[in-house]
């Protein structure tokens, strides 16, 4: 067996690990994640001296909700 083989096999795995088992437990406690994160989001963002034409990495984690 290859190793890229072995690797695509444990790639897999964490995928169905993830939609299977955590992305329901992610949902069901969005509103404790969004609503207790958000507030360090709401913290953070006014202090950054971004400018318009900057460049940001969104790291994708959570729903989206600082995308704007």
């Amino acid at each position: 067996m290859s190793t890229a083989h072995c690797d695509r096999n444990r790639t897999v795995r964490t995928f169905d690990f993830w939609n299977a088992v955590l992305v329901p437990k992610f949902n069901a406690w969005r509103h404790v994640l969004v609503g207790g994160l958000g507030q360090h989001s709401a913290m953070v963002f006014p202090a950054l001296t971004l400018r318009s034409g900057d460049h940001v990495l969104d790291a994708g984690c959570g729903w989206g909700e600082n995308r704007d």
